[in-house]
């Protein structure tokens, strides 16, 4: 005998949605309900990625873009932001882009490259760009750092002691914006006066007043050994080369002496 099914469907209106694209875990189409809050919304796309760009994220209505910054509300914990507020209308797309701003790091550094600027101001710091391009090498003048920073068009250049805020000496405060670029130069001294090769040299850790007078291709006829000096923030070093170079026999305190 033939059977007969009779299938009852509920009426649901597949037009009463929202789109959330960009920058989730589940990107896609989604019911609005009278109460349908952005955080509500959030969860049910899984959340943003380690790659939103909470601050930029907005709501395309029609042909009108309304900002929605969703940093405030998912990171800063501010209940009574906009976001927090906002109310979603049939058609609407929220759309939460690539965090896209970049920064540089160049010069005495493991891994210099171009990395992507963080949202969170911890995040954000020169010393936490120094660990991200993978930390100093041994000749970093870290006491003379430079971000080079574009405003109105005009580039501006900030000297920056990494090694206080690294020793913890001062607070790690520096914070960079999208398009800084941080250069770690070398740490370098300048030999003048009658030596071969007069001009500047890197410093390394262990650098030895015998091994700085070798490079420089050692002093010239008529040098005054005995009346050498370093000259160091506006004050005169006396340093004897005489006993080093000439009788083999130096002073503590030029043996031991420390370039900077």
């Amino acid at each position: 005998a033939a059977l007969d099914f009779l299938v009852v469907l509920d009426e649901v209106d597949i037009f009463k949605q929202i789109n959330v694209i960009g920058q989730v875990a589940k990107p896609g189409a989604y019911d609005l309900t009278e109460d349908l809050s952005v955080i509500a919304l959030l969860n049910e796309a899984d959340g943003p990625t380690p790659l939103a760009a909470l601050k930029h994220a907005y709501v395309q209505r029609a042909d009108m873009r309304i900002p929605l910054d969703l940093y405030s509300l998912l990171v800063s914990r501010q209940p009574d932001t906009e976001a927090s507020q906002f109310k979603f209308e049939i058609g609407d797309v929220l759309v939460i882009p690539e965090n896209d701003a970049r920064f540089s790091v160049m010069g005495q550094v493991t891994k210099p490259g171009f990395y992507r600027l963080s949202e969170k101001p911890e995040e954000a710091t020169a010393l936490q760009a120094l660990a991200l391009a993978g930390n100093p090498l041994g000749n970093a003048d870290l006491r003379n750092v430079t971000i080079t920073r574009t405003v109105n068009g005009n580039p501006t250049i900030l000297t920056v002691d990494l090694e206080s805020q690294r020793m913890g000496r001062t607070p790690d405060n520096t914070l960079l914006k999208e398009g800084d670029a941080l250069f770690v130069p070398q740490r370098q001294m300048y030999v003048t006066g009658r030596v071969a090769k007069p001009g500047p040299y890197d410093i390394s850790d262990n650098l030895s007043v015998v091994e700085l007078m070798a490079m420089t291709g050692n002093p010239l006829p008529g040098a005054g050994l005995s009346k050498a000096y370093v000259m160091r923030e506006g004050q005169r070093i006396p340093l004897n080369l005489y006993n080093v170079l000439v009788t083999g026999k130096p002073d503590a305190e030029v043996a031991n002496f420390k370039f900077q």
